[in-house]
């Protein structure tokens, strides 16, 4: 889930959107029964979402169906891992073969969010 979220939303998506934290809460409320995500995680997982479906609504027209989206997310991340050791124009052909724009989305309000989401210090 991880490497498809970066390679559809761009690898700077991870840290933005506390990526690690948000699959650890939906893990514990998926896998566990825990029905008290931490609430630090709230607002990333609120923008992890809302940028997920606006990439998705830009780049589904592309896709017959999800399972082809799937497989190219899957590509997409395997070419970016390839090409460390590729040339300027070997990244450039590349990028112009994707169906998407792989960066992240700012939410501003995210940031209001978050402050009155701030778990109390003890």
């Amino acid at each position: 889930m991880r490497r498809r979220i970066s390679a559809f939303l761009g690898p700077e998506a991870l840290d933005q959107y506390a990526v690690e934290g948000v699959l650890r809460a939906r893990h514990r409320y998926v896998h566990q029964g825990d029905p008290e995500p931490a609430r630090a995680v709230v607002p990333q997982a609120i923008g992890l979402g809302l940028a997920a479906l606006l990439r998705y609504a830009a780049a589904a027209p592309a896709f017959p169906d999800k399972s082809t989206l799937l497989d190219y997310l899957d590509w997409t991340a395997s070419g970016a891992r390839l090409t460390r050791t590729w040339t300027a124009a070997e990244r450039r052909a590349l990028g112009r073969l994707q169906k998407h724009t792989p960066a992240p989305l700012a939410f501003p309000f995210l940031a209001a969010l978050a402050a009155a989401t701030e778990e109390p210090a003890t």
